[in-house]
C-alpha cells in the first residue's frame, strides 16, 4: 500500500510538460535612400543622459540594445531630436549614460539635380 502511495504522489507532484522561454533579436537594415536634401542643425550644448536604468525587456536584446534604447530617451527628452552626433557611453550592469550633442533634420527639399 505505501508503494501505491508513493508512486501515485511522485506522479502527482512531477510534470509531464517542459517550459521553454527563447527570444530573438533581429538586425535591422537602416540604409534608406531618397531624393530629398536636408540641412542638419546640431545643438551646440552637450546633452547628457545620467544612468538611465534599462527596463529588463531591452537588457535581453543586449547591449546594442541598450545602447540604441538610451540614445532614444536622450533624443526624446531633449526636443525629440533626430539623430545624436558624437554619442558617449558609459554602461554599468543595466545602467547606462550617454553624452552627445543633438541635431533635428530641417528644410528638406526635393534634391537638385546636377
Amino acid at each position: 500500500m505505501s508503494l501505491g502511495v508513493a508512486l501515485a504522489l511522485s506522479a502527482c507532484l512531477s510534470s509531464c510538460s517542459t517550459l521553454t522561454r527563447t527570444s530573438t533579436t533581429y538586425d535591422v537594415d537602416d540604409h534608406f535612400f531618397s531624393n530629398n536634401e536636408a540641412e542638419l542643425t546640431v545643438s551646440t550644448k552637450k546633452a547628457v543622459l545620467t544612468e538611465w536604468k534599462a527596463p529588463k525587456k531591452v537588457v535581453k536584446g543586449g547591449m546594442k540594445n541598450m545602447k540604441s534604447a538610451a540614445v532614444a530617451e536622450l533624443l526624446q527628452q531633449n526636443g525629440d531630436a533626430d539623430v545624436l552626433i558624437a554619442p558617449q557611453f558609459e554602461t554599468y550592469k543595466r545602467k547606462i549614460t550617454v553624452k552627445g550633442y543633438p541635431a533635428k533634420y530641417t528644410k528638406f527639399q526635393p534634391k537638385k539635380s546636377e
